[in-house]
């Protein structure tokens, strides 16, 4: 059994560097055990709960409403003459 906080930072691993499950660093659990957690947590709206508190935690501090009521796309298109 691996402790909840490595399996958690396999998963931020895994969002920041873009790489493929399979491709996760050797300092992590086992990739197909991450997976597997992940997908759980993933079907069981654990993910989307995490999302919820961690921002309604971010905003309390700066006084402002637990959701936010207003969100902006932002893009960038870098033209480049080759």
């Amino acid at each position: 059994m691996y402790q909840r906080r490595e399996v958690i930072n396999a998963i931020l691993y895994v969002l920041r560097c873009g790489c493929q499950w399979c491709m996760l660093a050797k300092d992590f659990p086992p990739w197909k055990t991450v997976y597997k957690i992940f997908d759980r947590w993933r079907l069981r709206g654990v993910c989307g709960r995490m999302h919820d508190t961690l921002r309604r935690r971010t905003r309390q501090p700066e006084v402002k409403q637990p959701t936010p009521t207003a969100g902006i796309i932002d893009s960038c298109l870098w033209k480049r003459d080759w």
